[in-house]
């Protein structure tokens, strides 16, 4: 699969649990990662339903950080990414009822 974020061409890739794409500086694995340099996104076969919805939404946030060059340090880009993943369906759609309501009272 691949996607575009402001022009660049992310490339998204199921791969198993202890692939090397996976491991982390420290030689611990994550569940998803999201790599600069190839511009591409891995993610582990053994994800499912919500909780693959929910990885690759944060992987996602970083890909549009990164495309974006949106620079924060390293604690707060998970911060964020986290935030977008577990709430961000719940904030954009309270923002769209908002709008909706706003719109058509000045329109």
């Amino acid at each position: 699969m691949r996607y575009t974020m402001n022009g660049y061409v992310w490339n998204v890739y199921l791969v198993p649990p202890h692939s090397e794409m996976l491991m982390r500086s420290d030689g611990s694995f994550t569940c998803g990662m999201c790599d600069r340099n190839t511009q591409c996104v891995y993610l582990s076969n053994l994800l499912r339903g919500a909780f693959l919805r929910k990885v690759l939404m944060h992987e996602v946030c970083h890909s549009a950080m990164m495309s974006y060059d949106v620079n924060m340090s390293v604690e707060q880009e998970e911060l964020f990414c986290d935030l977008l993943a577990t709430f961000g369906d719940e904030i954009i759609s309270v923002a769209d009822d908002m709008f909706r309501v706003l719109k058509s009272a000045v329109a």
